[in-house]
């Protein structure tokens, strides 16, 4: 059958890129609701050709260059509910995926190793993604200032962040989403990340304790 039917009679004449690696999962009913996809060479505009995968529930793009204006028409891909992209996105990219209108989950790495062109002003529009629930950043250029525009007000729904190789990230924003974002009766997000995030955590942890002094003398 062919690998992107989403209906009996959407997408009949598609057929695979020859140059990729495709993981696609159809529903009973032969639907697609889960496609990764990671070619050698850039597909122009496929993204915008996925917009009449309705159902489609899981979306991930491996490391592969993404044209500017790829995901300006995803939000119309309208159940996606976790889209991961491990290549390095720029800030156009991601305002066009925060419309994204029932998005769970986000995790963005750039696993490419080339300098990413995001900003902090991501993180602001990732911050318009109340439905949000789980957001991963690895290895992006994010600093302090861009996590302070995550907030609960914002994102009442947030329950995970996973932080690892955010060079510009020091121990003031893990401290600010650590007080932001509490694990309490009322509310429970947790906080993740690499070995260094994970210090500073074990820091905030003793200090609000009264257990330990931060220990000023490591960054």
């Amino acid at each position: 059958g062919n690998p992107f039917r989403t209906t009996q009679t959407t997408c009949q004449n598609w057929k695979r890129p020859r140059n990729r690696f495709i993981q696609d999962y159809l529903d009973q009913d032969g639907f697609l609701i889960h496609l990764y996809i990671a070619p050698k060479s850039a597909l122009p505009h496929f993204v915008s050709k996925l917009t009449v995968c309705r159902n489609l529930d899981y979306l991930g793009f491996g490391d592969f260059s993404l044209e500017d204006d790829a995901f300006a028409q995803i939000h119309r891909i309208r159940f996606l509910r976790i889209l991961s992209v491990f290549s390095p996105l720029s800030d156009r990219q991601i305002s066009d995926i925060s419309r994204l209108p029932n998005l769970l989950a986000l995790i963005l790495r750039n696993t490419s190793g080339a300098p990413s062109s995001m900003t902090d002003e991501s993180l602001k529009s990732i911050a318009e993604i109340s439905t949000l629930t789980y957001l991963e950043l690895v290895d992006l250029p994010v600093s302090n200032e861009g996590l302070r525009h995550l907030t609960r007000q914002k994102l009442p729904n947030f329950r995970l962040i996973f932080l690892s190789g955010v060079q510009n990230v020091t121990r003031e924003g893990v401290y600010y989403l650590l007080k932001e974002f509490p694990q309490n009766r009322e509310y429970g997000c947790t906080i993740q990340g690499d070995s260094q995030i994970k210090y500073w955590m074990s820091q905030y942890d003793a200090a609000k304790d009264g257990s330990a002094e931060p220990d000023t003398t490591r960054p």
